[in-house]
Parts: structure tokens; C-alpha cells; sequence
């Protein structure tokens, strides 16, 4: 098969922005994506695992961790519903805000 077709890369979201300013471009995010892939290699099943139940998607495993596989997808769909339908970021800032208790194991 022609090069262009084999290593042939779907664009990731044009409007990607960063909490605090600046931007990543698919370039990065494809390193960091091959990085993931690489390291979860080395934990056999469990990469198995994680390619099948999470998509080989690290920030998917991490919310799915956070919120529950089912929550995660519900949250993502709310998050991503309100900011593009209406620019609306109270869950996005709800969600954010309760991370730190979270994180520290607090309901």
C-alpha cells in the first residue's frame, strides 16, 4: 500500500483548547498517544485489557477510575454536549473543582 494510505492519521479536534491558555497539535498528541501504547506493552494482559475496555485511551481509563466506566461516558457526553451547544462550562467547572477531592479519596 502507498505510504500516504498506511500511515494515514484521522485529525483530532481542530478546536482542542488548554485550560490556561496555549495548544497542542495532533503531531503531540500522536507522540504522547505512541508513548502510552508503548508503556502499556509491558504489562501484558492488563494492556490487553486496557485496549479493549478503554480504548487504549489513558484519559478515558483515568476518568473511568475517577467516575466509573458509565459515569465517565455520561460526563463526557454532558461536559461536551453543554460546551458545544452552548458554551456552557458549569459541569466542565464543577467537574474540575471537585477533582482535588476526589483524588484525595473524599465523597
Amino acid at each position: 500500500l502507498p505510504r500516504e494510505v498506511v500511515s494515514f492519521q484521522v485529525p483530532y479536534c481542530q478546536q482542542v483548547e488548554i485550560e490556561g491558555g496555549g495548544s497542542i497539535d495532533d503531531r503531540e498528541l500522536i507522540e504522547m498517544s505512541d508513548r502510552v501504547e508503548n508503556l502499556s506493552e509491558e504489562f501484558g494482559d492488563s494492556h490487553q485489557a486496557f485496549n479493549q475496555n478503554y480504548f487504549a485511551d489513558l484519559s478515558f481509563l483515568i476518568s473511568g477510575l475517577m467516575f466509573g466506566v458509565n459515569g465517565a461516558v455520561q460526563k463526557k457526553f454532558t461536559v461536551v454536549r453543554n460546551l458545544v451547544a452552548n458554551k456552557d462550562r458549569t459541569e466542565l467547572d464543577r467537574t474540575l473543582n471537585e477533582l482535588p477531592d476526589i483524588l484525595a479519596g473524599s465523597p
